[in-house]
């Protein structure tokens, strides 16, 4: 277990606003992301990965701050745009793009679109004739070589729906320069995510240079970016360790130095959203009761999986618990007396566990429950919807003062674009 300090701004953020609710610490994160960049290659460009917090304000923020955007959707597009970004600093990707968002894609004139099959590179070319305009692409790849992947969720490197293999690469060049409105710009390759071994990182770097200087020096294109990807792991458990990421970024230096002479006129994109935004967010819900079942102690709390799926243990391995801090209400914590527990949310489903059977002080109704690493894959990643819960509130400290920066859901939100064909008396808010 984490300890806050007492003078956190969090503290004074649970006299303002009623959990459950996410709380980022903008001051960390400014200097967290400004660190990582002074660390970066002067031709390395980061980019935000946008689906792991879609919070305007955040994404604002991390625009001011230098970042360039990754989305994956119409709604991430419109999002990206509201925040700032200009089209020239927009990436779209994703395996299953529809003909209406690569047309809104062109039609906005970003950057780049990343392709992950050949049908798509035809589907793009089919509509840009139609709009007598060239479009820049780059090319997902997924590569062939056994020097690629060793991360906890595998991207690259076996049969996956995401890129383009690495052996059917001719074919895709080949047509691609049959194509007059196709300008093929760059190549992405992105191994997995949540890679705690900085050689691991290293050898998936070392492989998309090596096959970058090898396609630019076989096929008649000019590769203006190298997207490395990232996939830099965040420490979750007890059993992790953080990354050493200085030593990281000095031999991918090193590497970029080594493969600039094969590639002269590329600069290179890291992309990243766990690892700049994870530990600088908390997701805080209180107590609501304790109980004991069969022998084991439970603590129920007013938010969940519906929230916060990334805490809860689906689909997860090994199936360990997050951070945690305690924060009473009305009473001091003794530290020497302890209990093990499990803290559920309000689902009804055994899936909505947050911790199971960790060992804490004695909790009380009413106390906070403070998950921490919680800035990435939180919200974005969790079935808002089900069973009809409000959303919760998202809070911004920057500067010396808190942010609403995401209001508190409502129960009628669930109707929102919803028709009903059966007449019925007319719903009413209770007050």
């Amino acid at each position: 277990m984490s300890h806050l300090s007492e003078h956190d701004p969090l503290h004074e953020a649970l006299q303002q606003y009623p959990t459950p609710f996410y709380y980022y610490n903008g001051d960390q994160l400014a200097a967290h992301i400004q660190s990582f960049q002074q660390m970066l290659h002067p031709k390395v460009q980061l980019h935000y990965a946008l689906k792991a917090n879609n919070n305007i304000a955040i994404a604002g923020l991390l625009r001011e701050w230098g970042c360039h955007i990754e989305i994956a959707s119409l709604g991430e597009l419109r999002l990206a745009e509201a925040a700032g970004y200009l089209p020239e600093e927009i990436i779209y990707t994703g395996p299953g793009k529809s003909e209406k968002e690569l047309r809104t894609a062109m039609a906005h004139q970003i950057y780049c679109i990343n392709i992950e099959s050949l049908a798509e590179l035809e589907t793009i070319h089919q509509i840009a004739t139609e709009y007598d305009r060239k479009v820049q692409i780059g090319i997902r790849v997924n590569p062939d070589g056994a020097g690629i992947g060793g991360s906890s969720i595998q991207m690259a490197g076996v049969a996956r729906p995401f890129g383009i293999d690495e052996s059917q690469l001719e074919q895709v060049f080949e047509r691609a320069a049959e194509m007059p409105y196709i300008q093929v710009i760059g190549i992405q390759v992105y191994a997995g995510t949540q890679i705690m071994d900085a050689e691991v990182l290293l050898s998936n770097f070392r492989y998309t240079l090596s096959l970058a200087a090898q396609l630019q020096a076989r096929y008649p294109v000019q590769l203006d970016i190298v997207n490395l990807g990232g996939g830099f792991g965040v420490p979750y458990f007890s059993h992790e360790h953080p990354l050493d990421m200085e030593y990281v970024m000095q031999q991918l230096t090193s590497l970029i130095d080594e493969y600039s002479v094969h590639l002269p006129h590329s600069s290179f994109i890291i992309e990243s959203g766990r690892y700049l935004l994870a530990a600088a967010g908390i997701y805080v819900c209180q107590a609501q009761y304790t109980k004991v079942s069969k022998g084991e102690h439970f603590v129920i709390v007013d938010g969940g999986m519906h929230h916060h799926a990334g805490a809860t243990f689906r689909g997860r391995r090994p199936r360990n618990n997050y951070p945690i801090e305690i924060i009473p209400r009305h009473h001091i914590i003794d530290a020497e007396q302890t209990q093990i527990t499990s803290i559920v949310g309000p689902l009804c489903t055994p899936d909505d566990c947050l911790f199971k059977n960790v060992e804490l002080p004695v909790i009380h109704a009413g106390d906070y429950i403070c998950i921490l690493q919680s800035g990435a894959y939180g919200l974005t990643y969790s079935p808002i919807q089900f069973l009809g819960h409000a959303t919760p509130a998202e809070v911004l400290y920057y500067k010396g003062k808190s942010y609403l920066i995401r209001e508190q859901g409502a129960p009628e939100d669930l109707l929102l674009r919803q028709q009903n064909i059966i007449p019925s008396t007319e719903w009413t808010a209770v007050p």
